[in-house]
């Protein structure tokens, strides 16, 4: 299935999640190994700027100062042959050039884009998923709550209006995502409430109790076990 994607303007282009890609105005291209790196941990400091020199200590730091900063030397020139348009350079840091649309600044579209398509953003939306570099792994848990967050936010927006359909969406992606996190369920009840659905509330919250005493010897909060208790007084709730 064909997912919209938000709108952009008309410079580069640059995407981390799912993987590493650059639109250059022909079309999505992956960056040579000898200068992804470099472009996406510039980027994921964006739109601040890195000092070059700590650029250089990140990927040739154990090599000495000087080859350090003859190796990032010859990154961004390869960068700039790549891409003229994506980086800003300076005689002392390097940032994303103001004109580069990236997909993580634009998480809330980039998420409504992928629903919309049918998938599963926990599916997509993982930051550079094939990278297990220290600073990759540390960034990739800080936008998995991000994005998380976004989602809860929504969904809670759709409750306060009464659009319980995507409601009950937005909840079951956040729980894929955090499985054992409480509020995501707590929502999906809530969304099976307001469509009438008091078996599948019902259903919900027996699932969340069952997989909190299998994995963590816990049982749901005081506050979810009320939401739902009085609806089924012969069930497994209490």
């Amino acid at each position: 299935m064909s997912v919209p994607e938000p709108a952009r303007g008309s410079g580069p282009q640059l995407f981390l999640l799912g993987g590493m890609s650059v639109d250059l105005g022909f079309g999505r291209v992956h960056p040579p190994p000898s200068i992804g790196r470099t472009i996406a941990f510039v980027a994921l400091w964006s739109p601040n700027a890195v000092q070059r020199a700590r650029l250089a200590g990140e990927f040739w730091g154990g090599r000495g100062e000087v080859h350090a900063a003859a190796n990032l030397r010859s990154a961004l020139w390869r960068c700039r042959r790549f891409a003229p348009d994506l980086l800003q350079i300076t005689a002392t840091s390097v940032a994303l050039h103001a004109d580069v649309w990236l997909d993580l600044h634009h998480l809330g579209d980039v998420v409504r884009a992928q629903t919309a398509g049918g998938l599963r953003p926990q599916d997509s939306a993982v930051l550079l998923p094939e990278w297990d570099d220290d600073w990759v792994l540390f960034e990739r848990e800080r936008l998995r709550q991000r994005l998380l967050r976004r989602m809860e936010k929504d969904c809670e927006h759709c409750l306060e209006v009464g659009d319980y359909d995507d409601a009950a969406e937005l909840a079951l992606h956040a729980v894929g995502f955090e499985p054992l996190r409480e509020h995501p369920h707590r929502l999906l009840i809530e969304a099976h409430l307001g469509r009438s659905e008091t078996y599948e509330a019902v259903r919900e919250y027996d699932r969340f109790r069952r997989l909190l005493e299998k994995e963590l010897g816990t049982e749901p909060s005081p506050e979810l076990r009320a939401l739902v208790g009085p609806l089924a007084p012969r069930t497994d709730v209490s």
